[in-house]
Protein backbone atom coordinates (compact mmCIF):
# COMPACT_ATOMS: atom_id res chain seq x y z
CA UNK A 1 0.00 0.00 0.00
CA UNK A 2 1.31 3.66 -0.97
CA UNK A 3 0.66 5.02 2.53
CA UNK A 4 3.74 2.66 3.44
CA UNK A 5 6.11 5.30 1.81
CA UNK A 6 3.99 8.51 3.01
CA UNK A 7 6.66 9.82 5.19
CA UNK A 8 8.06 10.89 1.46
CA UNK A 9 5.21 13.24 0.56
CA UNK A 10 5.39 14.96 4.37
CA UNK A 11 6.50 18.09 3.90
CA UNK A 12 9.59 17.95 5.28
CA UNK A 13 9.90 21.39 3.91
CA UNK A 14 8.44 23.00 6.44
CA UNK A 15 11.12 22.75 8.59
CA UNK A 16 13.53 24.50 6.64
CA UNK A 17 11.16 27.01 6.46
CA UNK A 18 10.49 27.36 9.66
CA UNK A 19 14.05 27.39 10.08
CA UNK A 20 14.92 29.88 7.90
CA UNK A 21 12.08 32.19 8.57
CA UNK A 22 13.43 32.53 12.11
CA UNK A 23 14.82 35.78 13.07
CA UNK A 24 18.13 35.14 13.94
CA UNK A 25 19.10 38.13 16.22
CA UNK A 26 16.53 36.56 18.73
CA UNK A 27 18.32 32.82 18.52
CA UNK A 28 19.92 31.55 20.83
CA UNK A 29 23.50 30.45 21.15
CA UNK A 30 22.00 26.62 20.19
CA UNK A 31 19.47 27.23 17.93
CA UNK A 32 21.93 29.50 15.92
CA UNK A 33 24.03 26.72 15.27
CA UNK A 34 21.15 24.07 14.61
CA UNK A 35 20.22 26.57 11.56
CA UNK A 36 23.61 26.69 10.22
CA UNK A 37 23.90 22.39 10.66
CA UNK A 38 20.50 22.29 9.04
CA UNK A 39 21.27 24.67 6.42
CA UNK A 40 24.73 22.53 5.86
CA UNK A 41 22.68 19.50 5.06
CA UNK A 42 24.51 18.35 8.49
CA UNK A 43 21.30 16.27 10.23
CA UNK A 44 23.48 14.88 13.19
CA UNK A 45 24.61 18.13 14.14
CA UNK A 46 21.47 19.96 14.01
CA UNK A 47 20.19 17.02 16.27
CA UNK A 48 22.91 17.63 18.63
CA UNK A 49 22.44 21.43 18.47
CA UNK A 50 18.13 21.13 19.52
CA UNK A 51 18.60 18.13 21.77
CA UNK A 52 19.62 20.25 24.81
CA UNK A 53 17.28 23.10 23.68
CA UNK A 54 14.39 20.36 23.78
CA UNK A 55 15.29 19.40 26.79
CA UNK A 56 14.97 22.81 28.85
CA UNK A 57 11.49 23.03 27.40
CA UNK A 58 12.28 25.06 24.14
CA UNK A 59 9.32 24.86 22.13
CA UNK A 60 10.72 25.45 18.94
CA UNK A 61 13.51 23.24 19.41
CA UNK A 62 11.00 20.55 20.55
CA UNK A 63 9.00 20.94 17.21
CA UNK A 64 12.22 20.89 15.17
CA UNK A 65 13.76 18.07 16.94
CA UNK A 66 10.71 15.89 16.56
CA UNK A 67 10.86 16.42 12.77
CA UNK A 68 14.41 16.04 12.78
CA UNK A 69 13.65 12.51 14.60
CA UNK A 70 11.29 11.27 12.28
CA UNK A 71 13.27 12.42 9.19
CA UNK A 72 16.22 10.74 10.25
CA UNK A 73 14.18 7.49 11.94
CA UNK A 74 15.21 5.25 8.81
CA UNK A 75 13.65 2.20 10.82
CA UNK A 76 15.12 3.08 14.39
CA UNK A 77 11.57 2.57 16.50
CA UNK A 78 13.61 4.54 19.30
CA UNK A 79 13.77 7.33 17.08
CA UNK A 80 10.38 7.37 15.86
CA UNK A 81 9.21 6.84 19.56
CA UNK A 82 11.05 10.22 20.49
CA UNK A 83 9.49 11.92 17.55
CA UNK A 84 5.94 10.40 18.30
CA UNK A 85 6.28 11.97 22.00
CA UNK A 86 7.48 15.48 20.67
CA UNK A 87 5.18 15.95 17.97
CA UNK A 88 1.89 15.06 19.93
CA UNK A 89 1.19 17.90 21.63
CA UNK A 90 1.57 20.46 18.28
CA UNK A 91 -0.58 17.66 16.40
CA UNK A 92 -3.14 18.18 19.75
CA UNK A 93 -2.74 21.66 19.45
CA UNK A 94 -4.69 21.48 15.48
CA UNK A 95 -0.82 21.32 13.57
CA UNK A 96 -2.26 19.82 10.55
CA UNK A 97 1.10 18.71 8.68
CA UNK A 98 1.46 17.28 12.08
CA UNK A 99 -1.86 15.22 12.37
CA UNK A 100 -0.35 13.81 9.13
CA UNK A 101 2.43 12.55 10.40
CA UNK A 102 0.82 11.13 13.36
CA UNK A 103 -1.71 9.04 11.21
CA UNK A 104 1.50 7.78 8.99
CA UNK A 105 3.15 6.55 12.28
CA UNK A 106 0.38 4.85 13.44
CA UNK A 107 -0.56 3.11 10.21
CA UNK A 108 2.99 2.04 9.86
CA UNK A 109 3.63 1.63 13.64
CA UNK A 110 6.50 4.25 13.37
CA UNK A 111 7.01 4.28 17.33
CA UNK A 112 3.54 3.45 17.98
CA UNK A 113 1.75 -0.13 18.19
CA UNK A 114 0.10 -0.25 14.31
CA UNK A 115 -3.18 1.43 14.94
CA UNK A 116 -5.14 1.61 11.41
CA UNK A 117 -8.06 3.82 13.86
CA UNK A 118 -6.05 5.39 15.36
CA UNK A 119 -4.52 6.70 11.80
CA UNK A 120 -7.59 7.55 10.28
CA UNK A 121 -8.43 9.84 13.21
CA UNK A 122 -5.29 11.87 12.53
CA UNK A 123 -6.03 12.14 8.88
CA UNK A 124 -9.03 13.41 9.20
CA UNK A 125 -8.43 15.84 11.71
CA UNK A 126 -5.75 17.17 9.40
CA UNK A 127 -8.20 16.68 6.09
CA UNK A 128 -10.71 18.25 8.12
CA UNK A 129 -8.49 21.57 8.28
CA UNK A 130 -7.99 21.08 4.15
CA UNK A 131 -4.82 19.46 4.00
CA UNK A 132 -4.79 18.68 0.57
CA UNK A 133 -1.59 15.76 1.52
CA UNK A 134 -3.71 13.98 3.68
CA UNK A 135 -6.55 13.00 0.67
CA UNK A 136 -4.86 10.38 -0.74
CA UNK A 137 -4.11 8.45 2.23
CA UNK A 138 -7.30 8.13 3.85
CA UNK A 139 -8.47 7.22 0.12
CA UNK A 140 -6.07 3.98 0.02
CA UNK A 141 -7.44 3.23 3.54
CA UNK A 142 -10.88 2.99 2.07
CA UNK A 143 -9.30 1.05 -0.65
CA UNK A 144 -7.65 -1.13 0.85
CA UNK A 145 -10.04 -2.01 3.82
CA UNK A 146 -7.78 -1.61 6.37
CA UNK A 147 -8.96 -0.94 10.08
CA UNK A 148 -12.49 0.06 7.85
CA UNK A 149 -14.58 -1.80 5.90
CA UNK A 150 -13.48 -1.07 2.22
CA UNK A 151 -15.36 0.97 0.50
CA UNK A 152 -14.23 1.91 -3.47
CA UNK A 153 -16.77 4.60 -3.52
CA UNK A 154 -15.42 6.66 -0.29
CA UNK A 155 -12.17 5.70 -1.89
CA UNK A 156 -12.79 7.88 -4.91
CA UNK A 157 -14.46 9.78 -3.07
CA UNK A 158 -11.56 11.69 -1.21
CA UNK A 159 -9.21 10.70 -4.12
CA UNK A 160 -11.26 13.03 -6.61
CA UNK A 161 -10.93 15.39 -3.91
CA UNK A 162 -7.00 15.11 -4.10
CA UNK A 163 -6.94 14.77 -7.97
CA UNK A 164 -8.72 18.04 -8.52
CA UNK A 165 -6.20 19.55 -6.15
CA UNK A 166 -3.61 18.58 -8.28
CA UNK A 167 -2.02 15.67 -5.71
CA UNK A 168 -0.37 12.28 -8.33
CA UNK A 169 -1.49 10.37 -5.94
CA UNK A 170 -4.96 11.00 -6.29
CA UNK A 171 -5.01 11.39 -9.74
CA UNK A 172 -3.77 7.88 -9.73
CA UNK A 173 -5.85 6.28 -7.41
CA UNK A 174 -8.81 8.07 -9.10
CA UNK A 175 -7.53 6.40 -12.42
CA UNK A 176 -6.97 2.90 -11.30
CA UNK A 177 -10.52 3.21 -9.82
CA UNK A 178 -12.10 4.34 -13.35
CA UNK A 179 -9.87 1.93 -15.47
CA UNK A 180 -11.19 -1.22 -13.43
CA UNK A 181 -14.77 0.36 -12.56
CA UNK A 182 -14.31 -0.01 -8.74
CA UNK A 183 -16.76 1.68 -6.98
CA UNK A 184 -16.66 4.34 -9.84
CA UNK A 185 -18.57 3.81 -13.53
CA UNK A 186 -15.76 2.22 -15.70
CA UNK A 187 -14.52 5.10 -17.78
CA UNK A 188 -11.63 4.77 -19.87
CA UNK A 189 -11.57 7.72 -21.10
CA UNK A 190 -11.76 9.67 -17.34
CA UNK A 191 -9.36 6.90 -16.38
CA UNK A 192 -6.38 7.95 -19.18
CA UNK A 193 -7.28 11.59 -18.15
CA UNK A 194 -5.85 10.89 -14.29
CA UNK A 195 -3.48 8.71 -15.31
CA UNK A 196 -1.96 11.03 -17.99
CA UNK A 197 -2.06 14.28 -15.40
CA UNK A 198 -0.25 11.60 -12.38
CA UNK A 199 2.21 10.18 -14.92
CA UNK A 200 2.88 14.11 -15.66
CA UNK A 201 3.26 14.88 -12.06
CA UNK A 202 6.30 12.00 -12.26
CA UNK A 203 4.48 9.33 -11.22
CA UNK A 204 5.86 5.73 -11.79
CA UNK A 205 3.19 3.77 -10.99
CA UNK A 206 0.44 5.82 -13.21
CA UNK A 207 2.89 5.70 -15.96
CA UNK A 208 2.73 1.95 -15.60
CA UNK A 209 -0.53 1.94 -15.41
CA UNK A 210 -0.71 3.52 -18.73
CA UNK A 211 1.09 0.72 -20.81
CA UNK A 212 -1.73 -1.64 -19.50
CA UNK A 213 -4.65 0.94 -20.39
CA UNK A 214 -3.36 1.47 -24.35
CA UNK A 215 -3.68 -2.19 -24.83
CA UNK A 216 -7.46 -1.39 -24.26
CA UNK A 217 -8.58 2.27 -24.99
CA UNK A 218 -8.76 3.90 -28.92
CA UNK A 219 -7.27 6.22 -30.88
CA UNK A 220 -10.46 7.90 -30.52
CA UNK A 221 -10.84 7.81 -26.59
CA UNK A 222 -7.53 9.05 -25.98
CA UNK A 223 -7.96 12.12 -27.98
CA UNK A 224 -10.40 12.71 -25.98
CA UNK A 225 -9.23 12.25 -22.85
CA UNK A 226 -6.17 14.64 -23.72
CA UNK A 227 -9.29 17.35 -24.64
CA UNK A 228 -10.85 16.46 -21.37
CA UNK A 229 -7.55 16.57 -19.10
CA UNK A 230 -6.53 20.22 -21.38
CA UNK A 231 -9.79 21.65 -20.10
CA UNK A 232 -8.98 20.56 -16.43
CA UNK A 233 -5.83 21.98 -16.69
CA UNK A 234 -7.06 25.41 -17.88
CA UNK A 235 -8.28 26.02 -14.47
CA UNK A 236 -4.98 25.37 -13.27
CA UNK A 237 -2.84 28.14 -11.89
CA UNK A 238 0.42 28.60 -13.58
CA UNK A 239 2.71 26.87 -11.48
CA UNK A 240 0.46 23.74 -12.15
CA UNK A 241 0.20 24.07 -15.60
CA UNK A 242 4.24 24.51 -15.88
CA UNK A 243 4.46 21.19 -13.29
CA UNK A 244 1.74 19.10 -16.39
CA UNK A 245 3.17 20.98 -19.48
CA UNK A 246 4.21 18.11 -20.99
CA UNK A 247 1.00 15.96 -19.96
CA UNK A 248 -0.15 15.49 -23.58
CA UNK A 249 2.91 13.90 -25.09
CA UNK A 250 2.13 10.08 -24.37
CA UNK A 251 5.41 8.70 -25.53
CA UNK A 252 7.58 11.09 -23.49
CA UNK A 253 5.20 9.95 -20.35
CA UNK A 254 5.42 6.37 -21.40
CA UNK A 255 9.04 6.12 -22.11
CA UNK A 256 10.94 9.42 -21.33
CA UNK A 257 11.65 12.69 -23.15
CA UNK A 258 13.95 10.81 -25.31
CA UNK A 259 11.17 8.78 -27.15
CA UNK A 260 9.57 12.04 -27.90
CA UNK A 261 12.05 13.19 -29.97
Amino acid sequence: MEIGMAWRFIRSASLLLILLGTNSTTLSAGMDEALAAFSAGDYTATIEELEPLAGQGDPRAKLLLGRMYFMTANGDQSKYRDSFELLLPFAEAGDPDLQLTLGVMYHNGFGVERDYGQALYWLRKSADQGYVDAYPLIGEIYADGEGVAKDKTEAARWYLLSANAGDIRGQYGLGILHMRGNGVVRDLVLAHRWLRLSAAGGYDRARQALRELTESITPKQIAEAKGDGADWLEQRDDKTKQFFADFHDLEKLLHGPEAAQ
